[in-house]
């Protein structure tokens, strides 16, 4: 059960298309063993910073992103994607340690991405005038996996088709790999649990920036709240608090049960401010046939005190059966109603 998405995002302002795709970026930078990225300010050089914990290289990251496009015959969705000067030349001086992230928005599915690095953006540049922009397209077929510069074949003299850009497409793991010692599984559970927390985080970020007239992000420090988001048209606040599973315990009955703590602080504030705060809760089925699998419950904190009393003494149990949610172990209290309910922020 997928994240859902708005059916399109024309009512963004153009230079705030790409802000929600870099936390889109930082998360999926994040799913990968050992790496960590995060945002500098200001952003010159690069979108986002990212490094390796295995053998301490960093990655400057451009991001762009696209939600309008226009359909060709040939079954492809067209997005038009430009690249400064600037950005030109951060990828010139740093061709082999920097990227550039294509974001490719379809409303109600998975934004996709094509990742190439800055060696292939300068290639691509060779021969051309980009003293203002440098201006390209990508052909999008989503159900077919396939992503090209251009829709007809473009042989070279090895007779490889050089408008083929279907490797670069989603391609993390390639990009972002693991370049120290052997993983252990002591290494790859404690990682997990401290990775799948900063990328719920990072995806709630994106869905609410997303959304209409809204601005958010991570305080510093985040004792009762992971995120503030304000409603730049309203004046509306809103205080989240987001708690993120991937482990499960299966039951006999083919159920299956996901556990989520609540700390004393935020057990003290669901009881002092239950009507201005919202709770996510995030499910992430991580396999290969939907890896960006991530299921939210959004709901606010006076809703989860009425529904799941135990989250005043710390604990909040989700079952998940027969492909439906429910509040505790024993299923008796659906949780449908607040499934992907972004309402909120829509």
């Amino acid at each position: 059960m997928p994240t859902e998405y708005p059916s399109s995002l024309k009512h963004l302002k153009t230079d705030a298309v790409s802000i929600p795709f870099e936390f889109l970026t930082i998360s999926k930078i994040a799913e990968n063993f050992g790496w960590i990225a995060g945002k500098p300010e200001p952003d010159r050089g690069g979108d986002i910073l990212a490094r390796n914990e295995g053998d301490a290289s960093l990655r400057t990251v451009q991001v762009r992103a696209r939600s309008t496009h226009t359909a060709t015959a040939s079954g492809f969705e067209d997005y038009r994607f430009t690249v400064s000067p600037a950005q030109l030349n951060d990828f010139t001086q740093n061709a082999y340690n920097s990227c550039l992230i294509c974001w490719m928005y379809h409303g109600n599915r998975e934004p996709v991405a094509a990742i190439f690095p800055g060696k292939v953006i300068i290639d691509m540049t060779r021969g051309k005038q980009t003293e203002k922009e440098f201006k390209f397209p990508l052909y999008l077929n989503y159900e077919k996996g396939a992503c090209r510069f251009g829709i007809k074949e473009r042989l070279d003299k090895d007779q490889n088709d050089i408008n083929d850009a279907s490797d670069y497409l989603d391609n993390w793991d390639g990009y972002f790999s693991w370049n120290g010692p052997k993983i252990t599984d002591t290494m790859r559970k404690n990682r997990v649990k401290k990775m799948v927390s900063a990328v719920g985080e990072m995806r709630t970020i994106f869905r609410i920036l997303i959304g209409d007239d809204w601005t958010a992000n991570k305080p510093y420090p985040d004792k009762t709240s992971d995120i503030l988001a304000l409603n730049v048209e309203s004046g509306q606040f809103c205080s989240i608090q987001v708690k993120t599973a991937r482990e499960r315990k299966e039951r006999m009955d083919g159920g299956e049960k996901f556990h989520y703590s609540i700390t004393n602080l935020q057990q003290r504030k669901l009881i002092d401010d239950s009507k201005n705060s919202i709770y996510i809760f995030w499910i992430w089925d991580q396999n290969e046939e939907e890896p960006d699998d991530w299921t939210p419950i959004v709901i606010k904190e006076d809703e989860l005190i009425e529904n799941h009393r135990s989250v005043l003494t710390g604990n909040v149990n989700i079952l998940r059966k027969d492909g439906q949610l429910f509040w505790h172990h024993n299923g008796e209290i659906p949780a449908k109603k607040w499934v992907n309910d972004w309402s909120y922020f829509d």
